[in-house]
């Protein structure tokens, strides 16, 4: 079962080739908890992203959760799981 799982995860993983999220709200404080498991699935594709935002201060909520994020999964990669 669990290769079965591995197989198809690689399937879903390989399906897209990029996402684009528009004005998606990401770094709302309403928002933000419902899209963490989204956003880690884009991430893990490592396909393009393209997103808008609906003003500037939502661009600027939605690029420090993207950088979180990244840093977050860096951490991950090298075996780092301290996240001060």
């Amino acid at each position: 079962k669990h290769q079965q799982q591995i197989v198809t995860s690689n399937l879903l993983l390989n399906h897209w080739d990029g996402f684009v999220l528009f004005n998606p709200g990401i770094g709302h404080d309403n928002l933000k908890k419902s899209w963490k498991p989204t956003l880690n699935f884009i991430l893990k594709t490592n396909k393009p992203i393209l997103t808008t935002a609906h003003s500037a201060l939502d661009s600027a909520r939605d690029l420090e959760v993207w950088k979180e994020m990244l840093i977050n999964e860096e951490r991950q990669k090298n075996g780092d799981n301290n996240n001060s």
